[in-house]
C-alpha cells in the first residue's frame, strides 16, 4: 500500500478524496490565492481611480516584471525572445514555459501584462497541493501537517529576506513560484517511485520544468537527490526497508533536470546579452544577512538531524538546506548570478525539518497543550503576513511615482500603431515599460539587460531630457543611439527642438507629452530616417 494511502487512512481520511482539501487546506489556500492577486487588484484600482495606465508590474519590484512582460511581447511574435531593452538587433534565443504559455496568449489578443496575471491561479494551485503533498509524506499527524503548511507558506522573522517568504513570489516572480512547486513536486513524485517502481519518468519531467523556470531550484533538485542516493548507498541500511533503487529513476531524473540548465549555460557562453546581464545581476548579499532570518527555524530543525530518516524524502529533505548552501556558494564564485535566489522556497523543507526536530527535542515535552503549539505557530506566521500586506500600499502606490503605473494614453498606441521601425529614446521609466505597451525597443529601462554601460545610459538619457545635456553631446547621444522616436513624457524641462531640433523631422504633442520623429530630409524634401530597434 503507498505511504500517502495509509497516512490518509491513519489521518481518519477516505483514501479517494485525500487529494480534496479540508476546511483547514482550503482556508490556506484562499489566503494564499487571495494574496496573490493583492497587489495586482491593488494597482489596477489605484489606476482606474487616478485615471492612470498599469503598466503590468505585479510585485514590489516593477522592473523585474516589466523585463517578463518584454519577453512574453516578443515571444508572441517571433517564438523565441530578444532583449528589448537595448535599441540594436540581438539573437532571438530565449524561451521558458511560462513565458511560452503567456506569448501564446498575447499572441491571441490578450495584452502580457493580463496573460501572465490569468496564469497566477494556476502557479499558485500547484504551490499549494505540492507543498500540501510533501506535507502528507512527511509527517503522519493531522495537527502536524497543518503547522507545515502554515510555516511552510507564511513563515517570517526579524531579518527575513522579502524573497524567503513564500506570498512574495506570487507578486510578479510567477518562474520562481512555479520551480519551487515543481522541486517540490519532484520531490514526492521520486520518494514514490522509488517505493512502487512505476511513473519512473514523472520526477524527470518535473525536474525539467523546474530547471527551465527558474534554474536555482533545478540545481538545488540535482544537489538534494543526487546527495540523498549516495547517502543510501555508502549507508543503505539508514531508512530501515530501503532498498537500492535502479538506475532508471536516477538516470532519467538527472538527465531531464540537466537539459535546461545545458541551455542556460549555452546562453550564457554564446550569447553576449546574456553574459553582460548575468554579471550585472550578480548582486551579491553576505550570508548571514540572508540567513538571519531563517534561525528560528534552523534552530528547531537542528534536531531533526539527531533521529534516522524514514523516508528517501525526508533524507533528501535533510540534504536540501545544504544544496541551498552549495548553489549560494556557486553564485557567489561566479558560476552564476543572483545569490539570493538559491534560498527561495526554503522555508518548506525547513518547516517539515522544523516540525520533526521539534517532536524529537527536549523541549517537546514543554509544548503538548496545543494551544500554546498554536500560539507558537501564530508568532512566527501572523505578524510577519501583516507586516509585508501592510508594505504593499506604500510600496506601490500612486503617489510613489512608481513603474507600475505611468500617464501613456494615445501616445503609447501611437508608438504601437505607426508602421515604420525603430526603438525609442527616453528616460528611465517610460523606457522601461515601452517594450511591453508598443512592442519595441527601448534605449535604456532596465538594471540587468540595457547593457552594457546601464548607469551611464541612464545618466544621459536623464540629463538629455532635463535639457542638462551640452548640445553637442545631446546631438551625438541621440545621432548614435539609433533610436527613431524621442518620447518627452510631462514634467521635463528639455526643449528638444532647441537641442536636438536638427534631428528632428517633426513631432506630436499629447497633452503635455510629446513625440519626436528622428531623421532628416532630402533637398527634395523627403524624409529619411536611419534606425533600428524594432
Amino acid at each position: 500500500m503507498p505511504a500517502a494511502t495509509r497516512i490518509a487512512r491513519g489521518a481518519g481520511l477516505r483514501p479517494q478524496r485525500r487529494w480534496l482539501p479540508d476546511w483547514f487546506d482550503a482556508g490556506v489556500l484562499v489566503a494564499l490565492l487571495l494574496l496573490s492577486v493583492m497587489v495586482a487588484g491593488y494597482e489596477i484600482w489605484q489606476a482606474r481611480l487616478h485615471h492612470l495606465v498599469w503598466t503590468g508590474g505585479d510585485g514590489l519590484i516593477p522592473m523585474d516584471d516589466l523585463q517578463y512582460l518584454s519577453w512574453i511581447r516578443d515571444v508572441s511574435r517571433h517564438f523565441l525572445a530578444s532583449d528589448l531593452f537595448v535599441l540594436r538587433a540581438t539573437h532571438h534565443d530565449y524561451i521558458e514555459p511560462l513565458v511560452g504559455v503567456a506569448g501564446g496568449l498575447t499572441a491571441l489578443g490578450l495584452a502580457p501584462k493580463y496573460a501572465l496575471l490569468l496564469l497566477t491561479p494556476p502557479i499558485v494551485l500547484g504551490l499549494f497541493f505540492a507543498v500540501r503533498a510533501y506535507s502528507r509524506v512527511m509527517v503522519a499527524g493531522l495537527w502536524e501537517r497543518r503547522i507545515v503548511l502554515l510555516i511552510a507558506f507564511f513563515f517570517g522573522s526579524f531579518g527575513l529576506i522579502q524573497d524567503n517568504w513564500l506570498p512574495f513570489l506570487t507578486w510578479g516572480y510567477l518562474p520562481a513560484a512555479g520551480a519551487i512547486a515543481a522541486v517540490v513536486a519532484a520531490l514526492v513524485a521520486y520518494d514514490r517511485a522509488r517505493t512502487t517502481g512505476r511513473w519512473l519518468w514523472l520526477p524527470g519531467l518535473l525536474g525539467l520544468l523546474a530547471s527551465w523556470l527558474h534554474p536555482w531550484q533545478g540545481e538545488e533538485l540535482l544537489l538534494l537527490l543526487v546527495g540523498a542516493e549516495m547517502v543510501l548507498r555508502w549507508r543503505p541500511s539508514l531508512i530501515a526497508g530501503s532498498e537500492p533503487t535502479e538506475l532508471a529513476l536516477p538516470l532519467i531524473t538527472v538527465a531531464a533536470t540537466l537539459l535546461p540548465l545545458i541551455y542556460y549555460l549555452g546562453l550564457d557562453r554564446l550569447d553576449p546579452i546574456w553574459t553582460l546581464g548575468s554579471q550585472a545581476a550578480a548582486l551579491h548579499r553576505p550570508l548571514p544577512a540572508l540567513l538571519v532570518g531563517f534561525v528560528p527555524l534552523l534552530v528547531a530543525a537542528a534536531f531533526a538531524y539527531r533521529v534516522k530518516p524514514t523516508s528517501f524524502a525526508q533524507l533528501a529533505t535533510m540534504v536540501w538546506p545544504l544544496a541551498a548552501l552549495v548553489v549560494y556558494g556557486l553564485c557567489e564564485a561566479g558560476l552564476g548570478s543572483t545569490p539570493l535566489h538559491a534560498f527561495g522556497g526554503l522555508t518548506i523543507p525547513l518547516a517539515a525539518l522544523a516540525v520533526i526536530g521539534w517532536r524529537n527535542s527536549p523541549f517537546n515535552g514543554w509544548t503538548r497543550d496545543r494551544r500554546l503549539i498554536v500560539l507558537l505557530v501564530v508568532a512566527v506566521t501572523v505578524p510577519a503576513s501583516i507586516v509585508q500586506v501592510a508594505r504593499v500600499p506604500g510600496i506601490v502606490g500612486v503617489s510613489v511615482h512608481h513603474l507600475d503605473f505611468i500617464s501613456l494614453g494615445d501616445q503609447r498606441q501611437y508608438l504601437a500603431d505607426d508602421p515604420q521601425p525603430g526603438g525609442v529614446l527616453a528616460p528611465f521609466n517610460v523606457g522601461a515599460v515601452v517594450p511591453s505597451e508598443t512592442d519595441r525597443r527601448s534605449y535604456d529601462g532596465d538594471l540587468f539587460w540595457s547593457v552594457p554601460h546601464e548607469a551611464q545610459r541612464n545618466r544621459l538619457a536623464a540629463l538629455l531630457f532635463s535639457g542638462k545635456l551640452p548640445k553637442q553631446e545631446a546631438l551625438a547621444l541621440v545621432r548614435h543611439s539609433g533610436a527613431r522616436f524621442l518620447f518627452a513624457p510631462c514634467n521635463l524641462r528639455g526643449d528638444m527642438w532647441h537641442i536636438v531640433g536638427r534631428l528632428i523631422i517633426r513631432a506630436h504633442r499629447f497633452g503635455c507629452a510629446t513625440i519626436y520623429i528622428l531623421g532628416s530630409r532630402t533637398t527634395d524634401g523627403r524624409d529619411v530616417v536611419s534606425v533600428r530597434g524594432r
